[in-house]
């Protein structure tokens, strides 16, 4: 379902949070079914408590970044960081068009 969505629409990048090593292998699935079903290279970056380990995660997963901060994964992606703050930032609601409450 995720390839499909990615697929149909564009996106700047991708973050994927990744806990530890027992779900590298079906994050991995995921990249592969993403890249394999899209014609438009879109970055995947990893972050959450996997990045504190020693694994190379890039490189078992095959995402373009392993990242810690919002921050890093839109620089890594070229991405401007000012869009990232949260008191300028869209609520869900309002992204999806609905008036916030």
């Amino acid at each position: 379902q995720v390839a499909e969505i990615v697929r149909e629409t564009r996106f700047s990048m991708i973050g994927l949070t990744v806990s530890g090593r027992r779900t590298l292998a079906s994050v991995k699935e995921l990249v592969d079914a993403i890249r394999g079903n899209t014609l438009v290279h879109t970055p995947l970056v990893i972050g959450g408590p996997i990045t504190e380990s020693t694994l190379d995660v890039k490189a078992l997963t095959k995402v373009d970044h392993v990242i810690n901060t919002t921050e890093e994964a839109a620089r890594s992606c070229g991405l401007s960081t000012t869009d990232l703050r949260d008191d300028e930032r869209p609520s869900s609601k309002e992204r999806d068009g609905a008036k916030p409450i």
